[in-house]
């Protein structure tokens, strides 16, 4: 997970994966037992393999954005409601040297990013297969089959979800 500018947070997921194994078979029944998936003769299971690949699966952009004060427990600590105690930070900057890329930094106003604050609202963003790659699987090891060596499918195209959540 990282942190961007105005706390948004971006989380996603790499992957790699190795060449698939599948079969190699004849599609015919070669020793008569009614089963069409016989491999030819010194042929051992598993012995061909497909394309290794790699692909971001998921990209999620989430923004978090809190109202409503210091939560009840707060409100008789003596200082302001939404206030850490660190002082004000200058309004609602929360960059690098703010404290805010640590998730600190909270400021005097009561429209603010803290998970603290008594209500928050959160908007997200997710990607499934952001960038749109074509991830072949499913191998035909049929020598009879017009697709013998070949993918006979991909995994799922590119999907956006947008999401809103209301915590109080």
């Amino acid at each position: 997970m990282a942190r961007l500018p105005y706390d948004v947070r971006l989380q996603g997921n790499l992957q790699f994966r190795s060449a698939p194994a599948y079969n190699l078979t004849t599609g015919t029944d070669d020793n008569g037992d009614g089963v069409i998936n016989d491999r030819p003769e010194g042929v051992s299971r598993n012995s061909l393999r497909g394309d290794s690949t790699w692909n971001i699966t998921q990209l999620t952009l989430t923004k978090s954005i809190g109202f409503g004060g210091a939560r009840t427990g707060e409100a008789g600590s003596g200082q302001p409601q939404g206030n850490s105690g660190g002082g004000n930070r200058g309004g609602n900057q929360q960059g690098f040297g703010g404290g805010g890329f640590q998730g600190g930094g909270r400021n005097n106003n009561n429209f603010n990013n803290s998970s603290n604050t008594r209500f928050q609202v959160q908007f997200s963003v997710r990607a499934q297969n952001p960038l749109n790659r074509v991830v072949r699987q499913g191998y035909t090891g049929n020598l009879r089959s017009p697709y013998f060596m070949t993918a006979t499918g991909v995994q799922n195209a590119r999907r956006i979800e947008f999401e809103t959540s209301f915590r109080f």
